[in-house]
């Protein structure tokens, strides 16, 4: 395996995959797929991603959150918080949808609202 400095000498730079998310359609099917792993870390790895390929600048201004702070909240060190990962959904214009899935009936059925 080369280091760190071999790699920068061969001019070999790490993936970052926000370079590829170029449309709003690449980055909706990246999240889904995120999300369908089942892995919250995986997912806020995710969004961190598509938010980068969005514009950390632009979404802490829409957030008013200052650029490092955001960098931080999604830099993969800490677990960003609820309030965060929802504010910056609705920054990119993310929609979540709701579904339960089927299962086994329920020997109780949940009481109507």
């Amino acid at each position: 395996m080369l280091t760190d400095e071999q790699m920068k000498k061969l001019g070999v730079k790490d993936l970052d995959i926000s370079d590829y998310l170029q449309s709003e359609d690449d980055i909706e099917m990246y999240l889904q797929e995120a999300y369908e792993e089942d892995d919250a870390i995986g997912f806020i790895n995710a969004l961190a991603d598509a938010a980068k390929a969005y514009s950390i600048l632009k979404l802490s201004k829409k957030m008013n959150v200052s650029r490092s702070s955001l960098y931080k909240s999604l830099n993969g060190s800490c677990k960003p918080s609820f309030e965060t990962v929802f504010k910056l959904m609705k920054s990119m214009d993310i929609d979540a949808s709701f579904s339960i899935k089927k299962r086994k009936k329920r020997k109780k059925e949940l009481a109507p609202a």
